[in-house]
């Protein structure tokens, strides 16, 4: 069996994703917060595509490690959508890759991207 090392010197950030959870009495949407100790986030434009035709893709990208952050929820695509604020900045959260070991398949780390 095979495990990732990663080593927690790297995950200097703190972040906090806003799980919407539903609306309230006037259709405002009502969150649940999370706050994620020793992650690593890095801001920066991410594009896809050539030349004239590029598009902004993400502005960011969150890594988290299963076993070393703090309060790492099980993430999935019902997370899409949910506000992760980033050193006093506020993004949305577009796509949530999951990092799983090849012969168990056990959740090692999750990247977000962020807009």
């Amino acid at each position: 069996m095979s495990t990732m090392q990663i080593d927690p010197t790297w995950l200097t950030d703190t972040i906090t994703i806003r799980r919407k959870t539903g609306m309230d009495d006037y259709q405002k949407p009502t969150y649940e917060d999370y706050v994620i100790k020793k992650v690593r986030a890095k801001i920066e434009t991410i594009y896809s595509g050539t030349g004239n035709n590029r598009q902004i893709t993400a502005n960011g990208r969150v890594f988290l490690s299963a076993e070393l952050s703090k309060n790492v929820p099980a993430l999935d695509k019902t997370w899409l959508d949910s506000l992760v604020t980033i050193d006093g900045v506020e993004y949305v959260l577009t796509r949530i890759s999951v990092g799983k070991e090849i012969d168990t398949g056990h959740v090692w780390s999750y990247t977000l991207e962020v807009l």
